[in-house]
């Protein structure tokens, strides 16, 4: 008795895993889930050096990582070029854009601002 119920929950999970993907979903590619998952990375700064560029990037699970050219970020997608405006990165399955880009935003600290204008309202004239 018992080698037929194990057969029949085996016909029974067969025949579940048989049926079609739910029509009602949207279908995602695989091109669709990468980049997605790229999008989930954060180019917070670039280490600039002599011999090589170092990018400080941030993982959508809120790991840091050094990225440099010719490292995988991750499987299919390969560090091409990293440089002050940003890290360009090959995806190799086929997949179109063949290239992801990640840029750093321009941001503007206070102390850059007023530092920016003091030096220009800052002018002393002798004699006064």
């Amino acid at each position: 008795m018992n080698r037929s119920v194990l057969s029949g929950l085996f016909i029974v999970m067969s025949s579940a895993h048989a049926f079609p993907a739910n029509p009602f979903l949207p279908q995602v590619s695989p091109c669709e889930k990468l980049t997605a998952q790229l999008a989930g990375w954060a180019l917070q700064g670039v280490i600039r050096a002599k011999q090589t560029n170092t990018a400080l990037m941030l993982s959508p699970q809120g790991n840091w990582r050094r990225i440099k050219v010719e490292s995988e970020l991750v499987p299919g997608v390969q560090i091409e070029s990293v440089d002050e405006t940003g890290v360009l990165a090959k995806i190799d399955s086929g997949c179109q854009p063949a290239t992801y880009r990640w840029e750093i935003k321009g941001k503007t600290n206070a102390m850059d601002t007023s530092t920016a204008a003091g030096a220009a309202t800052a002018i002393h004239k002798p004699g006064r």
